[in-house]
């Protein structure tokens, strides 16, 4: 069976790689900050194949709105110096590419104008779990 991933509590109970993302994710808010978009964290961490200095925490968001959401990421996120906003085509699909750095962990937002289960990196997390769980027979 597939984690919640809507609620990133498993990483609590993961490696300490895992916990330490939590940490960051939790005492900055972003996900809270994020919450109206539908925030879902993929990639390498929810995997547990995060690899420092390679990987960062990926957030793909459901976003409809660009000027909104990036008033959003400004105010909240303007005071990181590393703070870069890009739109651009990901997969054929508008997109919204947001990067900072919080506590040596490099974050990527990425909004797009579908509903997050929909959107590509959700889809890829999903199978890439149950491929590694597969493997490590985890279900």
């Amino acid at each position: 069976m597939l984690p919640d991933f809507s609620n990133i509590d498993y990483l609590k109970k993961g490696s300490i790689v895992q916990q330490r993302g939590w940490e960051v994710l939790t005492s900055w808010k972003i996900l809270t900050a994020l919450h109206s978009y539908n925030p879902i964290l993929t990639g390498t961490l929810p995997l547990d194949i995060f690899i420092q200095g390679k990987s960062d925490l990926d957030i793909s968001c459901e976003v409809y709105s660009v000027e909104i959401f990036i008033e959003l990421i400004k105010d909240r996120f303007s005071n990181h110096h590393d703070l870069s906003i890009r739109q651009m085509q990901l997969s054929s699909v508008p997109s919204v590419v947001i990067n900072f750095t919080l506590q040596d962990f490099p974050i990527e937002i990425v909004g797009q104008p579908l509903p997050v289960n929909d959107q590509v990196a959700v889809r890829h997390l999903r199978v890439e779990y149950a491929l590694v769980a597969t493997r490590w027979r985890i279900i």
